[in-house]
């Protein structure tokens, strides 16, 4: 099982890619929570890797931005 600190980095992960990933297609945070159905402040969250979000959520924001779901799990362990 993960320890906290591996948590947090997986986290941190996550939300980096997430962010590449919106930016590579030109969306800002607002468009993507708009996409989504979830707040700005939330994609923001995410994107700085503070708290663990639902599977629901990664997959939604996966969607939104066209990728397959275990992309934005890349570099995670």
């Amino acid at each position: 099982m993960a320890q906290p600190a591996q948590n947090e980095r997986n986290w941190e992960r996550i939300g980096a890619n997430v962010r590449q990933r919106r930016k590579q297609t030109g969306m800002s945070q607002e468009d993507l929570a708009f996409a989504t159905g979830l707040s700005p402040k939330t994609i923001g969250r995410m994107e700085r890797g503070e708290g663990g979000q639902q599977t629901d959520t990664l997959i939604d924001i996966a969607r939104a931005l066209s990728v397959w779901s275990g992309e934005l799990l890349r570099g995670v362990k």
